[in-house]
């Protein structure tokens, strides 16, 4: 297996809490068998490399995100998380309005 392709399937496999293959098939599209196979060293096909290169970058963006928002709430005052939960809403507001 090649390097890159093992970085690949570590950080999505760190990303997704260690799932089943059945889990990590309804993830990806990938058919559970063809998993099996490159989970065990059999070399991924373009295609499947890109699929979960694309699902790792997917869950850090979300994750990057969720992460920040639990470390604000657990430090920040009530009243920054305040500032901080009026000015979401009205970015999210603005968004709505733009996209109508």
């Amino acid at each position: 297996m090649l390097h890159e392709q093992k970085l690949v399937l570590e950080e999505y496999m760190r990303l997704l809490g260690n799932p089943t293959f059945r889990e990590m098939a309804a993830d990806s599209g990938i058919q559970l068998t063809r998993l099996f196979r490159i989970m065990n060293g059999m070399e991924m096909r373009l295609k499947e490399y890109l699929i979960l290169k694309k699902r790792v970058e997917e869950l850090e963006s979300s994750n990057d995100l969720q992460t920040l928002a639990f470390k604000c709430k657990a430090s920040l005052s009530g009243r920054a998380r305040k500032e901080l939960e009026e000015l979401m809403k009205r970015f999210l507001k603005q968004q709505q309005l733009m996209a109508a």
